[in-house]
């Protein structure tokens, strides 16, 4: 085993990221005009924000790690121990747009047992797509990364 594999969207990590940076850009651009220093201030931080922001979205994605898996989201990190993974599935979700209307998005989702012994999922937002299709392969990609890795990394029995 190679020790870790990734499982990501290379082409939206890159566009979130993008699109972030441009934001900062503007703040910065903004924060240069005639403004309260006090407003300054708060315009040049939230630049920084967005700039960990971008490099935090280049990072997006499913790691398979001797250890686990590691499920990597724009606010938050979920490490699954191998023993704790059950599976994965292909679910759809619809965002919270505060009343707009929405579209419903094929991603994958997956199931373990926390520490405590419950069930769980979780889904994994950054491997979502529009079309069903390119989910269902995402589902099967990170399917195939659970079985073999996790098969891998299992404890070996001794005779």
């Amino acid at each position: 085993m190679d020790g870790r594999a990734t499982l990501r969207s290379p082409l939206w990590n890159t566009v979130a990221a993008v699109m972030l940076v441009a934001g900062a850009g503007g703040c910065v651009a903004v924060a240069m005009g005639a403004v309260p220093g006090s407003i300054r201030v708060l315009l040049v931080a939230l630049a920084l924000t967005l700039l960990v922001g971008a490099g935090r979205a280049l990072t997006l994605g499913v790691f398979a790690t001797p250890d686990g898996l590691v499920v990597r989201e724009l606010f938050r990190t979920l490490r699954l121990p191998w023993s704790a993974v059950r599976g994965v599935r292909l679910t759809r979700s619809r965002p919270q747009t505060f009343g707009a209307p929405s579209v419903s998005t094929p991603m994958p989702e997956l199931g373990y047992v926390d520490a405590r012994g419950c069930r769980r999922t979780v889904r994994v937002t950054s491997l979502g797509a529009r079309r069903t299709a390119a989910a269902q392969h995402n589902v099967d990609e990170l399917r195939e990364l659970i079985r073999t890795h996790g098969r891998l990394s299992a404890p070996k029995a001794h005779p």
